[in-house]
């Protein structure tokens, strides 16, 4: 299955340098949230993003409920504090994707927006993935499997390469199959459509966001 070795337990941002220390082209994160990594970390994805990498996330809706009450019962933490994780992170990824507007505005940069790629899903991850350059056989990707009552930085790590029939390769697929759904929206439309989010294209900060980041299409 490709797997190259099991790691016991690593951070989030000790994992982030090891890729920011790949200089990948495409990174994927599939998981629940990266409200932590982008708290903490935000200046690991901007290198990353100076890189020349595209980033893809695909994490949960924090207003499907169903989806939330069953991921807090499986990690064993509080629904409340799930919900104002995937909920902080979407604020952080606009935060993140607002920095490096700027930075790209003074470097007159028009092509910031292809790099930074977000879509929400009301899905429920079984895992926590980092799928590094898909198509390189020779790449390392990471999977963390989500367990029962322990949360994902208490997880151990799959380091897998990408080789056919891999591990990644495998989890790689259902993570396409799942962007491609109807039911999985665009940042851009679901701030736009949420009664949670839609409020802040009032505020000065971000009332040009979907102007700078145009909605995608991949």
């Amino acid at each position: 299955m490709g797997v190259q070795k099991i790691i016991p337990k690593m951070s989030a941002q000790a994992l982030l340098e090891i890729i920011v220390e790949s200089e990948p082209e495409d990174v994927w994160f599939f998981g629940t949230h990266f409200n932590m990594n982008l708290s903490y970390s935000q200046e690991l994805f901007i290198q990353l993003l100076q890189k020349q990498s595209r980033l893809f996330f695909l994490i949960t809706n924090p207003f499907d409920k169903t989806s939330i009450d069953f991921q807090a019962k499986g990690f064993g933490i509080k629904n409340k504090n799930l919900y104002k994780n995937c909920r902080d992170g979407i604020f952080n990824f606009l935060q993140l994707m607002k920095q490096w507007q700027e930075i790209n505005d003074t470097n007159k940069n028009s092509e910031y927006h292809t790099k930074i790629i977000v879509k929400i899903s009301s899905n429920l991850p079984r895992t926590r993935a980092y799928i590094v350059d898909i198509k390189n056989p020779n790449a390392t990707s990471d999977i963390i499997p989500y367990m029962n009552n322990i949360t994902a930085r208490e997880s151990p790590i799959f380091a897998s390469n990408n080789s056919l029939e891999s591990l990644s390769l495998l989890q790689f697929k259902g993570i396409e199959e799942e962007w491609r759904k109807d039911q999985t929206r665009y940042l851009q439309d679901y701030i736009k459509e949420s009664n949670g989010f839609k409020e802040i294209l009032h505020e000065s900060a971000y009332n040009d966001f979907l102007d700078k980041y145009p909605k995608p299409n991949i």
